[in-house]
């Protein structure tokens, strides 16, 4: 299984603390990879967790 995590913050900064803290959360899901993302004109953020079960290698990592 994967997991992907995000927030959206009209108001303001998003607490990248709070983030990552989040991701760890997920790490059960995929250990395999992770990433994050931040879209700061839109107060955006994403993180994602990865398993790798068809595709072992590097070459599976996702972009994030």
């Amino acid at each position: 299984m994967c997991a992907i995590f995000g927030i959206w913050n009209k108001k303001g900064k998003i607490d990248s603390f709070g983030l990552k803290k989040s991701q760890d959360l997920l790490k059960h899901r995929g250990p395999d990879d992770e990433g994050i993302f931040f879209e700061k004109n839109f107060n955006l953020a994403l993180t994602h967790q990865r398993l790798a079960i068809l595709d072992l290698t590097k070459s599976g990592h996702q972009p994030m």
